[in-house]
C-alpha cells in the first residue's frame, strides 16, 4: 500500500521534529517551542474529525491572539 512506502520514506523523528499534535496544552508547548527556536510563520494543517478542528483551530487563535 502507497501508506506503507510513505512509513518508511519519513523517519519517526521527523514526524515528531516537524509536526504538533497532543492535547490543546500540548500543542501550545510545541508551537511555543517553535516560535522560540525563531520560526516567525508557521504552516498549519488541521486535520481530523470536525470536532478536532474545532479545538485545533481554538488553539491556534488563542496562541496567536495579540502576536
Amino acid at each position: 500500500a502507497a501508506s506503507d512506502v510513505y512509513k518508511r520514506q519519513v523517519p519517526p523523528e521527523a514526524v515528531t521534529k516537524f509536526t504538533v499534535a497532543g492535547t490543546p496544552d500540548q500543542c501550545r508547548e510545541q508551537l511555543q517551542a517553535y516560535i522560540d527556536a525563531g520560526v516567525d510563520e508557521p504552516v498549519i494543517e488541521v486535520s481530523g474529525t470536525d470536532e478536532e478542528k474545532a479545538l485545533a483551530l481554538e488553539v491556534i487563535r488563542e496562541f496567536t491572539a495579540g502576536r
